[in-house]
């Protein structure tokens, strides 16, 4: 009020808009007059203003640098303002981005500032549990990954990535206590979850992997980032290849050590291995760490039931979630070891086609696999439809080939699927005919539902071409899991002695 009667006098009032200045009228020319009333303004408590936290991350230099805290300057009435305010605290005018300050001078920074930064990276050393590693993480991830970082003060901190490091090298200490990190969650009663580790090796990966092609250690693990994003340039030192590659070997020996107790007390435990194996490898996604702080799961216990956590933000409870943790490591582990010699993995996933096809491919109908037959499915619409193709099977897919009419002798490929995803049945209603039906796994567990592709009927011509094509399915199916099966002990190290001791057993 009392502000407020200082700037009114004679019925004229000061306009806190665009423009906001101290009006008075042509009597009133006393300086101090205005002084005395800025000063009853400032001692009486400001009003309260929104604390903006994604304005305070756009400008990381103020965690990074530990102590250091610049002012801006309104430029209507030249009250200091916060860096962080949207709002100056004398006029109430809007602090635009127009009024910001030229980028942060770090010359300041001394070695009482790096202490203050070690001094939070300590919080990565803690063995007990990731109680405390795991939002030191997150925030690390925060400054590092955000796009309005100030790359100026991630290189101060020694947080730029491998592209943008200078003679100096990447912080090495760091690096250890992310290679440690990852160390203490590959025991199979750890106390450490799985996000832990995927953003300390996310991490590692930023800090001293180079990447092409336009990609980034923002996908630290996916089925395609080994074709986007291939690494050309490595700079991690000898002693961290070295942890690396250890790090490594332990992770092969906690999978092998799990998959033999798995097949020795389960008559099918090569077949149940290989399904999780390969759901595990499905089911990695790049991390959106954006939209796991915004839920409440990391503020619950991780040792509650899988229907309450996702599985990355839990400790394992049953014996399969172990082997599911042990498979996710291994992945992780078995790319990162790629990624330090710059290569690209030949063997993940299991026994990938040579030759790749798609719907539409043309290939050759000159196979002595080939059998003709009616295809009778649904259209598009609901209504039924029926046409001729040519089945043929491979050693990894089965295909509906339409003859080319421009190229004789060569078919083009209507219907392309794994044979892991086919499940065939006869029909009661016509021994010459197949209940033919393709579900695709699922690629998440939020979408734990298979999804089905195709659902139709395979009419044949007689009943030896129908009993022919159905063992053809079932014979090639079952060759594709023992090579597979053979392909994850190879990875392993399972000497064919244990497998044949186990087949032996069942």
């Amino acid at each position: 009020a009392a502000a407020a009667a200082a700037v009114e006098v004679d019925g004229t009032r000061s306009r806190t808009g665009s423009k906001s200045t101290f009006k008075t009228s042509a009597d009133v020319h006393n300086e101090a007059e205005l002084e005395a009333a800025r000063r009853i303004h400032n001692d009486r408590d400001p009003l309260p203003r929104p604390f903006d936290m994604d304005r305070l991350f756009e400008k990381p230099k103020t965690l990074l640098t530990f102590g250091h805290q610049k002012t801006l300057e309104c430029h209507h009435c030249n009250a200091p303002a916060a860096e962080w305010a949207n709002f100056c605290e004398m006029c109430g005018s809007k602090i635009t981005a127009d009024e910001e300050q030229p980028p942060l001078d770090v010359s300041f920074v001394t070695e009482e500032s790096e202490l203050n930064i070690r001094a939070l990276l300590t919080f990565l050393a803690y063995d007990q549990s990731d109680v405390i590693a795991l939002p030191t993480l997150c925030l690390l991830h925060t400054l590092v990954f955000r796009e309005t970082s100030s790359p100026q003060a991630l290189k101060t901190a020694r947080l730029c990535p491998a592209s943008s490091v200078g003679p100096e090298g990447y912080d090495s200490k760091l690096a250890d206590m992310l290679l440690g990190i990852v160390r203490r969650s590959l025991p199979a009663n750890s106390q450490m979850r799985l996000l832990s580790a995927f953003l300390a090796v996310k991490m590692l990966k930023f800090l001293c992997f180079d990447f092409q092609n336009g990609g980034s250690a923002g996908s630290s693990f996916s089925s395609t980032s080994q074709r986007s994003s291939r690494i050309f340039r490595c700079i991690l030192i000898p002693q961290h290849m070295a942890q690396v590659k250890e790090l490594y070997s332990l992770a092969i020996d906690t999978f092998k050590q799990l998959y033999l107790e798995e097949t020795s007390s389960n008559s099918n435990g090569n077949e149940h291995v290989l399904d999780l194996f390969e759901q595990e490898y499905r089911f990695i996604q790049p991390i959106k760490l954006d939209r796991i702080v915004q839920q409440d799961h990391l503020l619950l216990n991780p040792l509650l039931d899988a229907n309450v956590l996702p599985f990355i933000l839990r400790l394992p409870t049953t014996r399969e979630d172990i082997l599911r943790r042990s498979i996710q490591l291994f992945l992780h582990l078995r790319k990162l070891y790629n990624d330090s010699l710059c290569e690209v993995d030949s063997k993940v996933p299991l026994c990938r086609p040579q030759v790749p096809l798609q719907v539409r491919s043309v290939c050759s109908l000159e196979d002595e696999h080939l059998i003709a037959c009616n295809v009778l499915c649904k259209g598009r619409a609901g209504e039924p439809n029926k046409v001729r193709r040519f089945m043929k099977v491979d050693e990894w897919r089965m295909m509906l080939l339409e003859p080319d009419s421009k190229n004789l002798g060569f078919g083009v490929v209507r219907l392309l699927a794994d044979l892991n995803t086919i499940t065939v049945e006869k029909d009661p209603g016509n021994q010459f005919s197949l209940r033919v039906t393709i579900i695709e796994p699922a690629i998440s567990r939020t979408a734990l539902r298979p999804n089905t592709v195709f659902s139709g009927r395979f009419d044949f011509d007689d009943l030896v071409r129908c009993m022919a094509a159905a063992k053809l399915i079932e014979k090639s199916r079952a060759q594709l899991r023992k090579r597979k099966v053979e392909a994850l002990c190879d990875l392993l190290g399972i000497s064919r002695a244990t497998r044949a001791s186990f087949q032996t057993d069942e």
